[in-house]
C-alpha cells in the first residue's frame, strides 16, 4: 500500500512503475502472514459453531476460488432457486 495515496497494490498484480512510490510501499498489518494464519486459525475454529447455528436457514457452500464471473453466475443460480422454492410460503424472503 501507499501510505501517502493509500492505493492498494497486489504483488501479482501491477506495481507503479515510479520508483519513488514504489520505495515508499509499505505492507498492512492485515496483509502479513501471522495476521492472516490466525485469521483463518478463528474462522476454522468457529466457522462449525456458526453453520450450526445458521442451520435452519438457507446456507449456500461456494467455491469462490473461480473466476469472478463463475461466483457470481453461481450466486444469482442459487439465488433464484432459493427465491422460487420460497415463493408463496411464510419465508424471509417473502417478507423482504
Amino acid at each position: 500500500m501507499d501510505p501517502l495515496t493509500k492505493i492498494i497494490y497486489n504483488l501479482k498484480g501491477v506495481l507503479p512503475s515510479d520508483p519513488v512510490v514504489l520505495a515508499r510501499l509499505v505492507q498492512r498489518e492485515d496483509d502479513k502472514p501471522d495476521t492472516i494464519r490466525k485469521r483463518m486459525d478463528a474462522y476454522q475454529e468457529s466457522r462449525h459453531a456458526i453453520l450450526a447455528a445458521m442451520a435452519p436457514c438457507h446456507v449456500i457452500h461456494m467455491n469462490s476460488g473461480k473466476a469472478q464471473s463463475e461466483v457470481l453466475a453461481s450466486v444469482m443460480e442459487q439465488l433464484t432457486y432459493f427465491i422460487e422454492m420460497s415463493a408463496g410460503k411464510n419465508s424471509m424472503v417473502s417478507k423482504l
